[in-house]
């Protein structure tokens, strides 16, 4: 994870295809905050996987199965999901 946090990579969370897709581990959030990766929290919306748009779902999984905080979830919803999206950010928001 430590070569994440020197690449800059921002790891996104798909929870809701985890519970979906009844996959017996969820991605370890915690330590990935933990070391420096940013982390973006996502729905995935695809009928495949995840078929659903409730992104209060995977706030509160993120929390309870990816150990997240309430406030790294919301973060990660917000302010790097954008940077997820966006792909060529950089971490200080130049460029």
């Amino acid at each position: 994870m430590l070569a994440l946090a020197t690449a800059k990579v921002t790891a996104v969370l798909l929870p809701t295809a985890t519970l979906v897709l009844r996959l017996p581990n969820y991605a370890p959030g915690r330590a990935m905050v933990r070391e420096g990766v940013r982390v973006a929290v996502a729905s995935n919306v695809n009928p495949g996987s995840a078929p659903t748009e409730n992104v209060a779902l995977a706030l509160s999984l993120a929390c309870l199965q990816n150990g997240l905080t309430p406030e790294q979830a919301l973060l990660g919803v917000t302010r790097w999901g954008r940077h997820a999206r966006s792909g060529t950010r950089r971490w200080d928001g130049s460029g």
